[in-house]
């Protein structure tokens, strides 16, 4: 294991890693399931936006309730910078299906099932604190761009957010 020892000023901050998975839909008794054909598989880096960075202080501090609760899918392939405050094209949002904690990070798991977001290609992904877009409690954490995939009720999508602090 490998130790750093930071210099007085140096800056410390939380990263995330994006898996993608797209599978073929495959059913069992006429109900959707995870396990069909992959046909899509990328891990990507993302940028935690500012707004996510001092959330996570606030969280620290004990001065707000607000956590990671949704993910947001969009369109645009615009290169993520911190100072976004959320998605360039959003046209889906979803409740997280788990946050899995361990050690010093946690692993949020989002499923797009058939029936979920057809009719777009997603190449952007980010974690929100609200189900709803533009809301007082709304912000965004991250922002990944992702390879574009075009969604429809043959292909499920798995996005999987580990954040390491």
């Amino acid at each position: 294991m490998t130790r750093h020892t930071l210099r007085i000023g140096e800056e410390v901050r939380p990263s995330a890693v994006w898996t993608v998975e797209v599978r073929a839909s495959r059913t069992r008794t006429g109900r959707p399931t995870r396990c069909g054909r992959l046909l899509h598989r990328e891990r990507t880096n993302n940028v935690i936006l500012d707004g996510g960075g001092a959330l996570m202080a606030k969280q620290l501090g004990g001065q707000t309730p607000l956590f990671a609760i949704g993910l947001a899918a969009g369109q645009s392939n615009q290169v993520a910078v911190a100072a976004q405050t959320g998605l360039i094209d959003e046209r889906f949002r979803g409740a997280i299906t788990s946050a899995i904690p361990a050690g010093r990070s946690i692993t949020f798991r989002f499923f797009m099932g058939t029936q979920q977001g057809n009719g777009f290609t997603y190449a952007e992904v980010a974690l929100v604190t609200s189900l709803t877009k533009g809301g007082a409690n709304d912000i965004a954490i991250n922002r990944a761009v992702v390879a574009p995939i075009a969604k429809n009720d043959a292909k499920t999508i798995t996005y999987a957010c580990t954040v390491t602090f």
